[in-house]
């Protein structure tokens, strides 16, 4: 539930307090494609379009482009082929603090993500966080996420990288996909995976 009108009301009456708002988010089945995945595409689907407009963030995408566009729309959504966008819209990394985030897409390749996390990686090497966070949406390989991409196999995937490779248990992940709370993942008594997904919903209900 969004209180629409607070929302407004508190931009409108106290502008600083809303622009310090920390917001983070990466994609999932549902912002690609409506009925939660590839085997249901239809006309509708926005692949991801929408969301890295509505929810944008300071992507690798906007990092690299060479013009005042923070987004790269080089794919056409309705031509033939491939549909999806470019995953550096949805690649993030930035630092909070001691703590430092990298948000990726699932639904797009590894091979293709690989140099994301690369270049997140060094540059976690260079800012020297107390603790990283994988974000992902996928906590399994279904609805539409490529292989290896859900996020422990991408979180096992990061720690082979220069950058992150030495982080040990200071390299943890979050996720989302199926509808529970929960701890996933623990190791030297600490939680290394985290769960965040409930909203209301049973653990059986696995989209969103």
């Amino acid at each position: 539930y969004i209180n629409v009108r607070a929302v407004y009301l508190a931009a409108a009456t106290s502008p600083l307090l809303v622009l310090s708002t920390i917001f983070a988010s990466t994609p999932g089945n549902h912002d690609f494609w409506v009925g939660g995945g590839p085997d249901s595409e239809k006309p509708e689907d926005q692949y991801g379009n929408g969301f890295m407009q509505f929810y944008a963030q300071d992507t690798i995408a906007s990092k690299n482009m060479s013009t005042s566009e923070f987004i790269d729309f080089a794919v056409n959504p309705d031509s033939p082929g491939d549909h999806m966008p470019y995953g550096r819209n949805f690649n993030w990394y930035n630092k909070i603090g001691n703590v430092a985030f990298i948000g990726y897409s699932g639904a797009h390749t590894l091979a293709a993500s690989r140099p994301h996390f690369e270049e997140a990686c060094a540059w976690v090497q260079q800012a020297k966080p107390d603790a990283v966070f994988l974000v992902g949406h996928w906590n399994s390989e279904s609805l539409g996420c490529k292989a290896h991409m859900d996020v422990p196999n991408a979180w096992e995937e990061l720690k082979t990288v220069p950058g992150c490779d030495k982080l040990g248990n200071k390299l943890k992940y979050i996720m989302g996909h199926t509808h529970c709370n929960q701890i996933t993942r623990e190791e030297g008594g600490l939680g290394t995976g985290l769960l965040v997904l409930q909203h209301g919903n049973s653990n059986t209900h696995t989209h969103t």
